[in-house]
């Protein structure tokens, strides 16, 4: 999107999500956002406060403009992990792809890498007969207390369930193989191999280390010596926990 110029990193949340302007996290620049450089809280429990139904429009409203008000009380200019923050960063794609965001990963992401529908996913956002199809292939991942059942085939994530299951931050669901294709597409236009899916300048410059940690955009780096990628993961690793 950016490459096309639908979006641009120096974007403000608040230039697109009219409802966060005057908080942190409306101020804060997609760039920042995306390298968890926004001054936002690492998380909270919105999903607990909701004063709507879970999943209806009016919840989604509600937690983002909650989300873009729940400022980090420790150092202000600290880099912390924010899943508030990429709750922001998902909805900004959206409205700049005049899309729902499953959509807008199905074909900014599924089509132009050639990974099958259903194979990369919002569970969430797919009709009954494909729910129940994917079902039958997940393992449950936890009994939730909040929920009152057995989750399976549905977010682990109470606040991306709270906004409908399709969030920046949680609710993708995809099998190895789509997650290796991506994995590879990436990989590719970082060493300048053939690629019609990412400009090699931008994918240069999203994985470039931002100020105060490991944090590219979208992705982290590895960190010091007791880093979880391992020993045998090279400086040069980037990925996602």
């Amino acid at each position: 999107l950016v490459g096309r110029g639908v979006l641009a990193l120096d974007t403000r949340a608040e230039q697109l999500l009219p409802d966060t302007r005057g908080t942190i996290g409306g101020a804060a620049t997609l760039e920042a956002l995306l390298s968890h450089r926004s001054g936002l809280a690492a998380w909270g429990g919105l999903y607990l406060d909701l004063p709507h139904e879970p999943g209806t429009p009016a919840a989604r409203r509600w937690i983002l403009g909650e989300a873009a008000r729940r400022a980090d009380e420790g150092h202000p200019l600290r880099t912390l992990y924010s899943d508030l923050g990429y709750m922001l960063v998902g909805e900004m794609v959206a409205r700049a792809a005049s899309a729902d965001l499953a959509d807008v990963v199905r074909a900014e992401v599924g089509a132009p890498l050639g990974i099958k529908d259903g194979e990369l996913f919002f569970a969430s956002a797919l009709s009954p007969e494909r729910r129940a199809d994917v079902l039958k292939r997940v393992a449950a991942t936890e009994r939730d207390e909040w929920r009152g059942r057995l989750v399976r085939g549905e977010v682990h994530d109470e606040n991306c369930f709270a906004l409908g299951g399709v969030s920046g931050h949680a609710g993708l669901f995809g099998v190895a193989r789509a997650v290796a294709t991506l994995g590879r597409a990436v990989l590719d236009a970082k060493l300048g191999r053939a690629s019609t899916f990412l400009r090699p300048d931008l994918v240069q410059l999203a994985l470039t280390p931002r100020p105060g940690g490991t944090y590219r955009l979208g992705w982290d780096g590895k960190s010091g010596p007791d880093s979880a990628a391992g020993k045998r993961a090279s400086p040069q690793t980037f990925g996602h926990l």
